[in-house]
Formats: structure tokens, C-alpha cells, sequence
């Protein structure tokens, strides 16, 4: 369910981020941010863009919004510099474009099937849309197609990422064509890299160095740094107009440096061409304003996205969502544990610990969970205290019993699954456990969405989806033009024409007039889908332009 987006995909090893932005100056015993090479990108930019690049020790290299702009702006596009199919699609999507493949033709009965596009008749590792794409890239794939067996022993040895192994030879084939020189602008943040990731990573480098060709030598430094940046910063990316399977992943050199991550955005990555990506606004944005995007689920709790972010992404983040008081913030919902005396208020405990040492925490997170040993937490409402540690003990409870739902949804035993979800629900959300914006009772309606769907029971799945909306967009964990609010509410049109056609030749005037009504819910839902795929993607771009003709489609029947 909802799996089509248009967003670019999660990349290596998962969604790749940029710096987040801290809400106060970074400590004077902490080595400032890396400034890019603000002349150089600047001269780039058009006259009339929306943005200049800019630096200071408090938010590092960024852009910020030349002008006042409004929600649904397009301020930048980049075409990335470098990019691969990934590993598991490359037989779907040609490798110079990145395009979905045309299909192959049908073969004659008792005739192999033909594999789809054009191929390397010497690797079989790529394919192509077309001879002219071959061509295109042909300089670029003769450097490449004799270390596809290599490259793949590698892989298979040392259980390494395939797509980072290719990332980084084509990177190494290109800049020895004069191509993709602003790799080496973007920052490897190989410092915060845990020591056992760089043992591992020099391993397999120096096994590559082994069987590079004379005219892609390197040092296995070189192929390290190319790691760690691609680890940090590769972004993936899809044919938005193509719904079947279709892919890559690859470096953005300018978004990589100039757009830092928050968890409170004012902008959405958003994928407009095989290989190219575009930032928008999703909100307004005042003049002089740093434009951030966001690698994490904003309906995570605090503490989940930044280790997250600190584990994945090697830093710890600052932006101004996490660095808010608690009490302050949405954040106290979203792990919100009620109090158990006036069952109304939230228990809230505020983190007071400073990240000083990234390398200590990172080698040892439980640095953090330290910290609540001796504290205690107190009701927003009523002010009752309680030990942190029975706060800790009680969420724990609900994680495990969450776990154990979803081990069923995950065996597809569909109808056990169902009712363990429910009576998760009637437990911790009925019971006045958690708070009704916590994330594991949001992560509860989907999943039981999903098994109502599967078994048929669409007004069980309509209750759910319209839940999930509900808190989605009032919780204000997200931003009020999320595509990921739009997804849901396509689901829901989608879920009112099933009724549709399940009441279809039912003669009855009951039947008739129930209907038009889940006609009319389900326009009114693409409707609300069509404002803010308009906003975030682009009136233009082709998820919102199908969600249009579905919409249209619905009002003409």
C-alpha cells in the first residue's frame, strides 16, 4: 500500500542528509562547520534565483531564500553527478538515462524471452533504453565493464553494498573524463565514522585498488573518502513517470552542501526526471531564511530520529525542533506517555545532556541512556512526578507488545494480526497509555489499514485511513503540504471507489444515493490530494497530473 512516490528513494545505507542546523552558535571548543566554496557556486546561479548561498558558524554552508516565498516554490534543481542504477533494477531501467526500460517483446512460443532494451554484450551487467544511450555513455562503460566480475567477487567477499562499490568506480571512470569534478567538494565527515565501518571500508578498498586499471589508479584513501561521502550523501531517485519498478542512486553535489537537513522543513526533495531532483517550498519562507529538507520520518520521537540521524548519518541533530524545550515542542507527543493519575496531561522529561564528544557517542550510545538514571518526570496537567526509569519501563512495554503485532502483520497471518493491532489499540490508546499523537499508535492504524484492506473489509480500512489523516495533519509533526498527508488521501479516494464498485448493480434507491456519496468522498479526497501535490510536487509533474485525471474521471462518471 502507498508505495509509489514520487520522493527520492532511500539511499546508502539509508536516506542520505545533509548538516543539520543548530538552533543556537556551535560551542567555541568545537571546530566550525566546513565552508564550501561559496564564489564558485555562486557564479552559477541565475540572476533572477531564488536563492544564494551563504555561510556562518552557526548553520554552516546553505542557502537561503533570496526574497519572501511562498508555499509550492521551486528553488533549485540539480541533476545528479553522478549516479547508477541500483543493483537489484538494473535489468528495468537503462543506465545512461535511467528511464524505465520499454517492455521487452513477447517471445514466440518455445523461444527464450528477450531481455528488455539493450545490452553490454561483454559485461550483461547494464542494460539501455536505446543505442543512442549506449553510445552516449560508451567512453564512460568501456572504463567500467571489464571490473563488473571484479566488483562482484568484492561484493559477494566481503558482504559489501554493491551500489557503493559501482557509485565509486564510476565516480573514479568519470572525473578520469573530466567529468563530475564537484564530487570532491562535498564533505566526507570521515572523523565521525566509527573505527570498525573504516577497518571494514579499507578492507574492500584496497581490494578494489587491486583491480583497478592503470588509468583509474588510486590510493585506497581516495576510494575511503569516496565511501564516506557516498555512505552520508547519496540520494536515491526514480522515472516519476513510470509506476513499475525503476531507479537509482546517486551524488548531488550542490544539495549536498547548500541544503541541510531539519526536522522541522520548509522545503521536500522531490524527484521530477529520471536522475534529476528538484527543492520546493512547503511553507512560507521569509527572506534570508536557511531552506532545510528532511532524511527522517517526522512522526518519529525526538530521541529515535537523531540517533538515527547520528548512527546513519554521523551527526547529531540541532535543528530547531530537537533542540526546543521538550514541554515546548510536539515532541512530547509523539513518545507521549499520559500520566497514569489524571490520565490527560503527558509525562515529560527533559534531556539535558550535551553532545560534546561525537566520536564517544558514537562509539557508545548509551551515553544517552545514562542520563535518566536518578530523574524523574512530571505530568504537564498535573505535575505528578514519577522515576524515569518507570516512564522508560512503561514505553518499553508498549514497544514490545507493538513488536509482537507486527511479527504477525510481517508472517501475513492477516487475521491474528488484525486483532493483535486491535487490542494494541484498545490497551495503550483507549486505555489512556499513550497519547493519542504517540507514533506507535499511529504505526498500529496503518499496518491494521493494510490487514482490513486485505480482508475485505474496506469500511474498517476507510476508519483507519481517515485516523491516520486526522492526526497526520493536526499533530504538527508535519508540514501542512506533506506529499506523505497527499499519499493517504489518494489511498482513501481509492478505498470510497472499491465501495463504489462492491455497491455497483445493487438496484435500490439506498444504493443509488450511497453511491454518489462515496463518489463525492472519494473527488473531495483527490481533491485535498491535488492542493498539496500541487504545492509540493508541482502542478506539472506527473503524480499530480494522474491524480488530476483520476479526480476528473470520478467527477465525470
Amino acid at each position: 500500500m502507498l508505495s509509489e512516490s514520487s520522493r527520492p528513494k532511500s539511499a546508502l545505507p539509508k536516506e542520505p542528509v545533509a548538516k543539520a542546523i543548530p538552533a543556537t552558535p556551535v560551542d567555541d571548543s568545537n571546530p566550525p562547520p566546513p565552508r564550501a566554496d561559496l564564489p564558485k557556486y555562486n557564479a552559477r546561479l541565475a540572476d533572477d534565483a531564488a536563492v544564494r548561498y551563504d555561510y556562518n558558524t552557526t548553520v554552516g554552508s546553505h542557502a537561503a531564500a533570496r526574497d519572501d516565498l511562498a508555499p509550492g516554490t521551486e528553488v533549485y534543481t540539480e541533476v545528479t553527478a553522478v549516479g547508477v542504477v541500483r543493483h537489484s533494477l538494473t535489468a528495468l531501467a537503462c543506465d545512461a538515462c535511467f528511464r524505465a526500460l520499454p517492455a521487452a517483446p513477447k517471445p514466440a512460443e518455445g523461444q527464450k524471452a528477450v531481455p528488455a532494451g539493450v545490452g553490454c554484450a561483454d559485461c550483461a551487467a547494464v542494460r539501455y533504453c536505446s543505442e543512442d544511450c549506449r553510445d552516449r555513455v560508451s567512453a564512460r562503460h568501456k572504463l567500467e565493464c571489464a571490473l563488473a566480475a571484479p566488483l562482484d567477487k568484492i561484493r559477494q567477499e566481503r558482504n559489501m553494498d554493491p551500489d557503493l562499490l559501482r557509485l565509486a568506480v564510476r565516480i573514479l571512470a568519470l572525473q578520469h573524463l573530466g567529468e563530475a569534478a564537484d564530487v570532491t567538494d562535498v564533505p566526507t565527515r570521515r572523523e565521525a565514522f566509527d573505527e570498525a565501518w573504516v577497518t571494514a571500508v579499507s578492507t574492500v578498498a584496497e581490494d578494489l585498488v587491486a583491480v583497478l586499471p592503470e588509468n583509474l589508479a588510486t590510493s585506497a584513501d581516495t576510494v575511503i573518502d569516496l565511501a564516506c561521502r557516498i555512505s552520508v550523501f547519496a540520494q536515491g531517485f526514480s522515472d516519476p513517470t513510470h509506476t513499475a519498478a525503476s531507479g537509482g542512486v546517486g551524488l548531488f553535489p550542490t544539495m549536498a552542501q547548500f541544503f541541510p537537513h531539519s526536522c522541522d522543513p520548509n522545503c521536500v526533495l522531490v524527484g521530477t526526471a529520471p536522475g534529476r531532483l528538484a527543492i520546493r517550498t512547503v511553507r512560507s519562507v521569509s527572506a534570508g531564511e536557511p531552506l532545510t529538507v528532511s532524511f527522517v520520518d517526522l512522526y518519529h520521537p525526538r530521541e529515535q530520529r537523531r540517533r538515527d540521524l547520528l548512527i546513519n548519518k554521523r551527526f547529531w541533530c540541532e535543528c530547531p525542533r530537537c533542540s526546543a524545550l521538550l514541554s515546548n515542542s510536539v515532541d512530547r507527543y509523539m513518545d507521549g506517555i499520559l500520566c497514569r493519575r489524571c490520565r490527560r496531561g503527558v509525562m515529560i522529561f527533559e534531556e539535558t545532556k550535551e553532545v560534546a564528544d561525537i566520536n564517544a557517542l558514537m562509539k557508545d550510545v548509551t551515553i544517552l541512556d545514562n542520563e535518566i538514571q536518578g530523574k524523574c518526570a512530571e505530568c504537564e496537567t498535573c505535575h505528578t512526578r514519577i522515576p524515569v526509569t518507570e516512564l522508560v519501563a512503561a514505553l518499553k512495554s508498549a514497544i514490545e507488545d507493538f513488536a509482537a503485532a507486527m511479527q504477525l502483520v510481517r508472517q501475513r497471518r492477516l487475521p491474528e494480526a488484525r486483532q493483535a493491532l486491535e487490542a494494541y489499540l484498545l490497551r495503550y490508546e483507549r486505555g489512556r497509555v499513550l497519547h493519542t499523537y504517540n507514533s506507535y499508535l499511529l504505526n498500529s492504524l496503518i499496518p491494521l489499514m493494510n490487514a482490513c484492506l486485505a480482508l475485505n473489509d474496506l469500511h474498517g480500512a476507510v476508519t483507519h485511513n481517515k485516523t491516520v489523516l486526522e492526526r497526520m495533519t493536526t499533530s504538527g509533526a508535519l508540514p501542512p503540504f506533506s506529499p506523505d498527508i497527499a499519499d493517504f488521501h489518494v489511498h482513501l479516494a481509492d478505498l470510497y471507489l472499491r465501495l463504489v464498485r462492491n455497491r455497483s448493480g445493487k438496484q435500490s434507491r439506498s444504493g443509488t444515493i450511497l453511491i454518489e456519496r462515496y463518489r463525492q468522498w472519494s473527488r473531495e479526497s483527490f481533491t485535498r490530494a491535488l492542493v498539496i501535490y500541487t504545492v509540493a510536487l508541482g502542478a506539472d509533474h506527473p503524480k499530480t497530473q494522474r491524480v488530476r485525471q483520476r479526480r476528473d474521471a470520478v467527477a465525470s462518471a
